[in-house]
């Protein structure tokens, strides 16, 4: 993707701007999200548990393989913290 310098119209929002946008619509209220917000949302969500799913495989078999290898150089190993809990687009624990 190539753009201008500040052309900020053809850059993809990032995900963690979109939650802060949609953060901001629904505390920005007095009143109940509507229907498309709790929709919204859920998409986010879905879209944050893939990119979740993602980095747990990366620190469970990437990093392992990296490790691994590392190690059969005499090397130390790369050492992953515990990731905290998260919850789910449908509302259940979804870390280590």
């Amino acid at each position: 993707l190539q753009t201008r310098q500040g052309d900020l119209a053809n850059i993809k929002p990032m995900l963690s701007n979109q939650w802060a946008w949609l953060y901001g619509m629904m505390a920005g209220s007095d009143h109940r999200p509507t229907n498309s917000a709790f929709a919204r949302f859920n998409d986010l969500a879905a879209e944050l548990d893939g990119h979740l799913a993602e980095l747990r495989s990366v620190f469970t078999a990437d990093v392992a393989a990296f490790n691994a290898l590392v190690g059969s150089r005499g090397g130390g190993p790369v050492i992953v913290p515990r990731m905290r809990e998260t919850v789910t687009s449908e509302g259940g624990s979804g870390g280590n």
